[in-house]
């Protein structure tokens, strides 16, 4: 949302002096939630190269972007923010720091890193140079190269070390390995089903296996219980532990630990 206001807010501001109809109409289709619109307004318009230019024009060739991101378009959106950019005007630098990211939604993941790379060498004190060393990984596992890629999500991680993407990481890590390496992937995914704190952390596991992992041992319902309660999953934690109490003969510090987390 702070994105739309941010590029609404640009377009009412550069066009304040402007009687354009494409930007009257293009801008009133986005508000009515009409990206579809707002692409059959904007594309013939700039084939035609006529007024408004510099800054403007730009303003519009972002809309036109975020129209095709809601399209899913991710291709060309890329080419417009991609065009914004070389301009070098006052839109550029916005239109740099997502040039990337559309690059990688559009699965082309080694120019996402090239963009990425000639973020980190032009600013490289920025938070989007930080931003960018996990993308490179991302891009880098998406293209087979497990090294490389764990490589930028160290660097990531070691420069954010609070990050709330730690997990989401360690799971996009294991799913590249589990790609070029099953058994080496299925080692780390196992560690990640019985030690995650977000619900979609486990669904995504059970997605990339086809099945959940089964749970045999006292150790492995333990360590499952915990982690549901990390995610607030109380009822799925409750279900294990009645399964402890019928099945494993818990110790009595085993016990008062799960009932200090678990309520009725």
């Amino acid at each position: 949302m702070m994105l739309l206001s941010f590029l609404i807010g640009t377009v009412s501001v550069l066009y304040a002096s402007s009687t354009s109809n494409v930007q009257q109409e293009a801008k009133r289709r986005w508000l009515d939630g009409d990206p579809r619109g707002v692409i059959s307004i904007i594309e013939p318009w700039l084939n035609e190269n006529t007024a408004p230019y510099g800054s403007e024009r730009d303003a519009l060739r972002l809309l036109l972007g975020e129209a095709y991101i809601a399209e899913g378009d991710w291709g060309l959106a890329a080419r417009q923010y991609s065009i914004v950019r070389s301009n070098k005007r006052t839109l550029s630098t916005f239109a740099l720091m997502k040039v990337p990211w559309l690059h990688f939604e559009a699965k082309e993941f080694w120019t996402a890193k090239k963009r990425c790379e000639q973020i980190r060498s032009r600013y490289p004190q920025s938070d989007i140079a930080i931003d960018c060393l996990k993308l490179i990984g991302m891009s880098y596992g998406e293209l087979g190269r497990i090294r490389s890629s764990r490589s930028y999500f160290d660097q990531y991680l070691a420069a954010v070390p609070q990050s709330p993407f730690r997990e989401s990481l360690e799971l996009l890590q294991a799913e590249y390995t589990y790609r070029k390496d099953p058994d080496a992937g299925r080692e780390l995914l196992y560690h990640l089903f019985f030690h995650h704190h977000y619900p979609t952390t486990d669904a995504k596991i059970i997605e990339i296996l086809g099945e959940p992992f089964p749970i045999t041992t006292l150790e492995e319902r333990t360590a499952r219980m915990y982690s549901f309660i990390k995610g607030n999953r109380m009822e799925e934690a409750w279900q294990l532990y009645t399964e402890v109490q019928e099945v494993d003969s818990p110790t009595v510090e085993q016990t008062q630990w799960l009932s200090n987390y678990l309520r009725d």
